[in-house]
C-alpha cells in the first residue's frame, strides 16, 4: 500500500505589527498568489488529499482553504491540530502517526522550520528550507501511517511557487 504525504509550508503573510499576535497574522497579497498557484498545481498533479491537517494560525488555515477550494472538497476535510503551531518536527511525526488508516493521502499544512526538518527527516534528504507555499510531496510504502519513520519516505517533489512560475514561463 502507498500513502502520500504533502507537507506545506504556509504562503506568505504579513509581519505582526504592534497589537498582532503571531498566530493571527494574515497571508499578504503575495500569499494569496501563492497559494493560489501551489493549489492549481497540485491538482493538476492529480493529487486530492483525503484529509488537510493544519495549524490554527490564520495564514496556515486560509492557505488550506485555497487547496480545499481548488480541490472542490468540503471545509469539513480540514483538521485544525492546536499542538503545530510551534512545533517541533517530532511533534509533527506524532500527529502524522496517528492519522487513520482510512487515509491515504495527507496534507498538513505548517511552519519553518519544523516543515524543513521533517522533510529532510522523512526522506533523507538535506532539505534546509521549504519556501512559502512550498509542497513537499513524498510517498511512503506502508499500510499504515504509524509505521511512518525516519528515512521512510520517497521525496518525489518539493515544489515552490518561484519554481512554477520560473517554469511556467
Amino acid at each position: 500500500m502507498i500513502k502520500k504525504l504533502l507537507l506545506v509550508r504556509h504562503a506568505s503573510s504579513d509581519y505582526a505589527g504592534l497589537g498582532v499576535k503571531d498566530i493571527d497574522r494574515v497571508l499578504n497579497e503575495t500569499g494569496i498568489q501563492q497559494a493560489h498557484a501551489m493549489a492549481a498545481y497540485v491538482k493538476d498533479k492529480g493529487i486530492c488529499p483525503d484529509l488537510l491537517i493544519t495549524s490554527p494560525s490564520a495564514r496556515t488555515r486560509k492557505t488550506a482553504l485555497f487547496f480545499v477550494d481548488s480541490f472542490g472538497i468540503g471545509e469539513n476535510k480540514i483538521k485544525l491540530v492546536d499542538d503545530i503551531y510551534e512545533a517541533e518536527p517530532e511533534t509533527l511525526l506524532e500527529i502524522i502517526r496517528n492519522v487513520s488508516n482510512s487515509i491515504d493521502t495527507l496534507m498538513l499544512v505548517g511552519h519553518n522550520p519544523s516543515i524543513a526538518l521533517l522533510s529532510s527527516y522523512l526522506s533523507d534528504q538535506i532539505i534546509d528550507q521549504v519556501p512559502t507555499c512550498g509542497v513537499v510531496d513524498l510517498i511512503f510504502d506502508i499500510d499504515d501511517w504509524a509505521s511512518v519513520s525516519e528515512g521512510g519516505g520517497q521525496l518525489i517533489s518539493l515544489e515552490s511557487p518561484a519554481q512554477l512560475l520560473h517554469n511556467q514561463a
